[in-house]
């Protein structure tokens, strides 16, 4: 997966969208949505900040092991 995310941003994808866009059929969500969530990731959310690709990761493990209410307190807090 490594590879394809590489390759993602090779392609022109910003660091965000090469993160998501490599886990969008794992995560079960439509390529298309993941790109408009991760839109404004590029360039550390064009501050040159946190790069993309950190906060991508962290929104992808947020979808697959995050809580869906606010009771999944300890779900939650593995997400991070």
């Amino acid at each position: 997966m490594e590879k394809e995310a590489l390759n993602n941003y090779k392609s022109g994808y910003n660091c965000g969208q090469s993160i998501l866009r490599t886990y969008a059929k794992e995560l079960d969500l439509s390529e298309e949505v993941l790109m408009k969530i991760s839109s404004g990731l590029g360039v550390g959310m064009f501050l040159g900040e946190t790069c993309g690709a950190v906060t991508a990761s962290i929104i992808a493990i947020g979808i697959k092991k995050g809580g869906k209410n606010l009771e999944e307190k300890e779900k939650n807090k593995r997400s991070i």
